[in-house]
């Protein structure tokens, strides 16, 4: 029993050293806890995204990408393929927790394609705890055929909440 015991606390400390969290001085470990990825779809000529809200880090800085999760030599993002606005058309209605329209320009900065083949989209988000977590941002999703068939442009209008 004694054995064993002795072979089990090293086993057990050896385990919890590689559950170490990276040191809040680490500015990419912090980086890393800030982001949210949005997947974007196609399904039956109609553009999809997971989650909706997406949910950003609100207190600290990061950034907010989507990614396709299609073919890419079917649909891209343009250059403005994710537009942030101040307001949303009438009738579209605010999600559950949220009690209004936050401003986009004090959260969402330096939107545009991530990569060549315009497959992802990031936005930098300015993260702010004084701001209230019950604001949601509205914003458009905008994609553009390159190939393949379908409507030449796919259009979706989902929130961000901050969490």
């Amino acid at each position: 029993m004694r054995a064993a015991l002795l072979i089990s606390v090293p086993a057990l400390l050896a385990t919890v050293g590689c559950a170490q969290v990276a040191p809040a001085a680490d500015p990419h470990g912090l980086q890393v806890l800030a982001n949210t990825s949005v997947s974007v779809n196609v399904e039956n000529g109609q553009v999809a995204v997971f989650p909706d809200p997406a949910p950003f880090i609100g207190d600290s800085n990061g950034a907010i990408k989507w990614t396709l999760v299609l073919d890419p030599s079917d649909y891209v993002f343009p250059d403005d393929g994710i537009a942030f606005s101040a307001t949303a058309p009438a009738g579209k209605s605010l999600p559950a927790g949220c009690t209004g329209i936050g401003d986009p320009n004090v959260r969402f900065t330096n939107c545009k394609p991530k990569n060549p083949k315009r497959s992802e989209y990031q936005c930098a988000v300015t993260g702010n705890p004084h701001l209230s977590k019950n604001l949601c941002y509205f914003y458009v999703v905008k994609l553009v055929r390159v190939g393949g068939s379908g409507p030449a442009e796919l259009v979706l209008d989902p929130w961000a909440k901050p969490k």
